[in-house]
């Protein structure tokens, strides 16, 4: 996928999946803006589907171009099976057919194989979106309204503060890649 497909599919995944009432034109660029943003920046320019210095075959590291991390795939699997987001699940779900490449993967724990292995290949691509997109679903704060404000969100939640990066680095790539 190159960029623009990369913003597509930003932009498609931020207007489908959502809590519990779809969003608004704005908010849902803004969560696509914030999906480029950490794509951009976790897979360094859209090059890395799997972290540095892991092995294809385990299980540690990060996957995908938003290099998801085990325990946080975990938890968005959990949340969309809890009983109350019955309607979120069937949304992801529904949004997973529409991507040719993705009918071995059910989000479920006993396909998470399966889904690590698509995450390392661009057919997974849009499972790692997906994955991202839930990830900040998990966060009760609103997505913000700026892009400077975005960076300092996606530091704060996807990347916590004992990660590497910056808010500084998310803003450099977003602002690199966004144009």
């Amino acid at each position: 996928m190159d960029k623009q497909d990369i913003l597509r599919l930003c932009r498609d995944c931020a207007a489908s999946i959502y809590g519990t009432a779809p969003p608004s034109p704005q908010y849902a660029e803004r969560v696509a803006k914030l999906l480029f943003m950490t794509a951009a920046h976790e897979s360094l320019a859209f090059r890395f589907r799997r972290q540095i210095g892991f092995r294809r075959e385990t299980c540690t590291g990060a996957f995908g171009l938003w290099q998801c991390e085990l325990a946080s795939i975990e938890a968005s699997i959990d949340l969309i099976h809890r009983p109350d987001r019955r309607p979120l699940r069937d949304r992801c779900l529904a949004w997973l057919d529409r991507w040719p490449g993705l009918e071995d993967v059910d989000l479920s724990h006993r396909t998470l194989g399966i889904a690590l292995l698509a995450l390392q290949e661009p057919r997974g691509d849009p499972l790692s979106c997906l994955l991202a997109r839930l990830h900040y679903l998990r966060v009760p704060e609103a997505v913000p309204a700026t892009v400077q404000d975005m960076a300092v969100y996606a530091k704060r939640y996807y990347n916590t503060r004992l990660g590497k990066a910056t808010a500084a680095n998310y803003l450099s790539a977003y602002e690199k890649w966004w144009k």
